[in-house]
């Protein structure tokens, strides 16, 4: 592994695409389906060392983090990228400046960061299902 002045730079893809999956709460078999593979070919992906960029790319997609992110991370800096990438998203493009905080446990700060995303996301398909409703009506 590659050495950085604050940390420990991880460059096995492998080991950061099951981080990630595990991030999401997801089995080897959830990522499996939502990519079309098998688990036993996922199983392999992350113990390889070093993926294609094609597939990378695939990996990405699936995970929804950016590929750079699966081919060399710092594991104490991953958790806060992941929040601001998935903030960046939820809020249009608007990337929010990260406040100077401390986070004493980061898997905290991510389930609490999953939690009000779901309520957002329950939010949303309320309100569409609001509109779909006035639409049916007419009005």
């Amino acid at each position: 592994m590659k050495e950085k002045a604050k940390g420990k730079i991880c460059t096995h893809h492998g080991e950061n695409i099951g981080r990630f999956r595990r991030m999401h709460g997801w089995k080897q078999e959830d990522l499996a389906a939502k990519m079309g593979l098998s688990q036993t070919q996922v199983s392999k992906y992350e113990l390889s060392e070093e993926i294609d960029d094609a597939m990378l790319a695939k990996f990405s997609e699936a995970l929804g983090v950016p590929v750079q992110m699966l081919k060399e991370c710092d594991h104490e800096e991953t958790i806060n990228k992941f929040i601001t990438y998935i903030n960046h998203i939820g809020d249009g493009g608007i990337v929010h400046q990260p406040q100077e905080q401390t986070i004493n446990n980061p898997l905290e700060a991510l389930f609490k960061m999953h939690d009000e995303t779901v309520q957002l996301l329950k939010d949303q398909i309320t309100d569409l299902k609001a509109e779909i409703e006035l639409l049916r009506k007419g009005k």
